[in-house]
């Protein structure tokens, strides 16, 4: 009878344990990057009250409506008028699957056509960045965050 015997098992644990706590180590590192990016994506400032014209009829019926009501404010004051919410401070990061997946985001509502999928035209002309450009303009970055936290861990095992 032929049996195998793995040598070096218990070293080879150690090693992937530590490319996991790099991994997440790295991940950690580079979500508060992101986020930071996010929140500092601000317009430049001579931009930021130009007028933003109404697309539909129903577009300026609403709010119309929603200034009778109240529920907005002309002019509009950040973190003062009704309703107001403030993309700028509101980007979290979490981290999921014991940190090997972290997530950043926002709850307020309007993000989407801000810094999302879905940004508008002003927005874009405005000089406001998506996720998706700041991924990319952060992507080597990121990477890098990964892979040194990954070599630093691995080389004290």
């Amino acid at each position: 009878m032929t049996s195998l015997r793995l040598e070096g098992a218990e070293r080879l644990k150690r090693k992937l344990a530590a490319v996991e706590k790099g991994a997440r180590v790295g991940l950690k590192a580079a979500a508060l990057h992101v986020q930071g990016e996010l929140k500092n994506t601000k317009p430049p400032a001579s931009s930021a009250h130009r007028p933003q014209p109404f697309k539909t009829n129903k577009q300026r019926r609403g709010f119309f409506a929603k200034l009778r009501s109240g529920q907005i404010q002309v002019p509009y004051r950040r973190r003062i008028s009704p309703g107001s919410q403030d993309i700028t401070h509101s980007w979290t990061q979490k981290a999921e699957r014991r940190g090997l997946r972290q997530v950043v985001g926002t709850n307020v509502s309007y993000a989407s056509f801000v810094q999302g999928p879905h940004q508008t035209s002003y927005h874009r002309k405005t000089g406001w960045k998506t996720e998706a450009q700041i991924l990319q303009a952060e992507r080597s970055l990121i990477e890098r965050h990964i892979m040194q936290s990954i070599e630093r861990e691995m080389r004290k095992t």
